[in-house]
């Protein structure tokens, strides 16, 4: 036996299907709002670290494009793809990469910015020197 109630006075859906669009509603607004905190935290990395490589800004050119790559690393859109581009063209005359087989799990500067430690997943340590040609 099936009890319906059919009635034009209970065309609204239920309180649980109302309380379930509810919270579809809310999880999707909390996506989008991390989404605009992750897009403008990206851009803010992005600008401070233009500013840092172009001198505007105290922190030094390798920091600068530490935060330049991070923006990029964060969000990958246009705007994060032109600043990367930007600072290639400032500083490719002073980037020289040495390779390295080992999969970096963690890298630091030292405070003067002239020393880079770098931990491999196999927890091997390595110091490198760093040079501005």
């Amino acid at each position: 036996m099936c009890l319906c109630l059919i009635s034009a006075g209970f065309n609204t859906p239920p309180l649980a299907a109302g309380y379930f669009i509810a919270q579809q509603k809310a999880l999707e607004a909390k996506v989008k709002a991390e989404q605009a905190l992750l897009g403008t935290t990206a851009m803010r990395l992005v600008a401070e670290g233009g500013t840092m490589t172009s001198v505007l800004r105290p922190g030094g050119t390798i920091q600068g494009l530490f935060k330049v790559l991070a923006g990029h690393q964060i969000v990958r859109s246009a705007n994060t793809d032109e600043a990367l581009q930007i600072e290639y063209l400032k500083l490719n005359h002073l980037i020289f990469v040495k390779e390295n087989l080992a999969e970096i799990s963690s890298a630091a500067f030292n405070l003067d910015g002239k020393r880079i430690v770098s931990v491999d997943w196999d927890h091997a340590l390595r110091l490198w020197e760093v040079f501005e040609v």
